[in-house]
């Protein structure tokens, strides 16, 4: 499994517009960029990994295997996720919000998908095999796509005149779409 280097990584994050030199966060104040350097810690296991997390300064990265996971929004939760293929690309595909995963004991899965996923599987956002196959079986019967398009329907058959009106529509919705 190829290893991420630090400078590789600083290289790809001038490829996104929150992380790079000069990004969104720094125009207004362009001294904010000496408080927050790019800083990366390899990390050994899962539960290093979400410690890791923890740690929420904008441009803190936690790199897991051939994953980082790279923060975007200072003091928040959203993780750029960036991975190394064994022909020693980086392909950056993904924003995590990883808090919601972690909550519902989906994180190991989600990380172990993201590392076992090819490089096709991660373009195509199509890298959820275990996270996936968990959620339909705490959904019970109902699968969530049905449940989704049935909410779909009942809203495609009404108009709106206001944003009130569009959540009333879809409360009703939820609710008959549940029985």
């Amino acid at each position: 499994m190829p290893m991420i280097r630090d400078d590789e990584l600083i290289k790809k994050c001038q490829e996104n517009a929150w992380l790079k030199r000069g990004g969104v966060m720094f125009k207004d104040d362009p001294f904010a960029e000496d408080d927050y350097k790019y800083s990366f810690k390899q990390n050994d296991t899962i539960e290093e990994l979400k410690e890791c997390l923890n740690f929420d300064a904008i441009r803190q990265g936690c790199i897991y295997k051939n994953l980082a996971l790279i923060n975007q929004v200072n003091g928040g939760d959203e993780w750029w996720a960036v991975k190394k293929f064994d022909d020693g690309e980086l392909v950056a595909f993904e924003s995590i919000t990883t808090q919601p995963f972690i909550d519902r004991g989906e994180f190991e899965d989600l990380v172990s998908d993201i590392v076992d996923a090819t490089k096709e599987e991660c373009k195509k956002l199509d890298y959820r095999k275990t996270t996936s196959k968990k959620m339909k079986l705490k959904k019970g019967k109902r699968k969530p796509s049905a449940f989704n398009r049935c909410v779909g329907r009942s809203l495609k058959k009404a108009t709106y005149r206001s944003k009130t009106q569009w959540k009333n529509e879809f409360r009703k919705a939820v609710r008959k779409c549940k029985t």
